[in-house]
């Protein structure tokens, strides 16, 4: 390995080419509502929440799931 004193390496180059852009369909997903541009954003923000509630309900009763396999478990290695 050689050592190099003073050394500092160059900077990366950034490369990002674009394949295609039509501002037509940006113009699409921007597009106006009657009730204001955000209901688009409040909507995503509704389905977000929705899925995090049934998400979360999910993993509660998986978790239940578990419990009552390790009870059923120790109930068999203990009374049995």
């Amino acid at each position: 390995m050689k050592l190099r004193f003073l050394y500092t390496p160059k900077p990366k180059q950034f490369e990002y080419k674009p394949r295609f852009y039509k501002p037509e369909d940006e113009d699409k997903l921007y597009k106006k509502t009657p009730d204001g541009p955000g209901k688009s954003t409040r909507e995503a923000y509704e389905r977000f929440r929705r899925d995090a509630v049934k998400s979360k309900n999910k993993r509660s009763q998986n978790i239940l799931i578990y419990v009552l396999i390790i009870l059923a478990l120790l109930y068999v290695i203990f009374v049995m």
